[in-house]
């Protein structure tokens, strides 16, 4: 157990009165005493009782005499060490919190840097803080998304030869983070050209959902005669964006097939980070 002191201070004419630990014969539940935390302090700063005594204008024997608990600096002179050690009266008396005893010698000197920054240096701290948080948050949400598959198709649309079949060996897993479009999309097909521009652009990647049937003016994936093409479905068409190209119309003799509905575009950002 410790024993407590209530030490009456005469200060500005008015009678204050502080509780300070005073150190007991048995170290059970020992807590820091102020002079434990004047000397640890000045330790910390690499100041020795001398210089402390000068800048307070008293004799070195004072400050040995607080640091031994012999005696107690009045209210004034506390103050007057709080300013010379850069610390809260809080933190000399140990009324601190159980948060910031626990804190690492690193981390208290990080909250003693901030605490001497200006302005322009404060602000500077708060945007880095501002961006890190935020980018740890987006991690935490990142990591707790579900993740799905999809057949990410190596042949392209409008590039030539390809045949967009589940059991075809043409295409690898790729894991893409759940959303309304990923979750209905049965394959990613990759955009080669501008024939769509401006609506799609060459190297999109598309998300596919597998159909064999769209309604006009629906933008799909289709095979004519074995090559692929990203296209809207028109009558008796297939209708190019960029008027630049002429539109693929359809003869009895060729064959025609729809492999899937274009839901959407796939973002970089729904690409899982494994």
């Amino acid at each position: 157990m410790k024993n407590l002191v209530d030490r009456e201070i005469q200060t500005t004419g008015e009678l204050h009165t502080i509780r300070i630990s005073k150190p007991s014969r048995y170290k059970t539940d020992w807590q820091p005493s102020l002079g434990h935390n004047l000397r640890a302090t000045r330790e910390r700063l690499g100041l020795q009782q001398l210089d402390v005594a000068a800048h307070l204008k008293i004799t070195s024997a004072s400050v040995s005499n607080w640091e031994k608990d012999a005696n107690f600096p009045d209210i004034a002179t506390l103050c007057k060490l709080c300013k010379l050690y850069d610390i809260s009266s809080d933190e000399l008396l140990g009324v601190t919190t159980t948060t910031y005893r626990s804190l690492s010698m690193t981390e208290r000197q990080l909250i003693e840097q901030y605490r001497k920054l200006d302005p322009h240096g404060l602000q500077m701290v708060s945007s880095v803080m501002k961006m890190e948080m935020d980018r740890l948050q987006a991690d935490v949400q990142r990591k707790a998304r579900k993740i799905v598959q999809l057949r990410d198709y190596f042949v392209p649309a409008s590039a030539g030869i390809g045949e967009y079949l589940p059991e075809g060996d043409n295409y690898q897993w790729l894991e893409v983070y759940e959303t309304p479009e990923t979750a209905s999309a049965d394959m990613v097909v990759h955009v080669s050209g501008d024939s769509m521009r401006p609506t799609l652009k060459d190297g999109d990647r598309l998300l596919i959902q597998q159909t064999e049937s769209l309604a006009i003016g629906e933008l799909g994936v289709f095979m004519v005669n074995g090559d692929s093409f990203v296209k809207e479905l028109g009558k008796g068409c297939l209708v190019s964006h960029n008027r630049k190209y002429r539109d693929i119309r359809f003869s009895d003799c060729d064959d025609i097939r729809c492999v899937g509905r274009v839901l959407g575009l796939l973002d970089e950002s729904d690409i899982a980070v494994v």
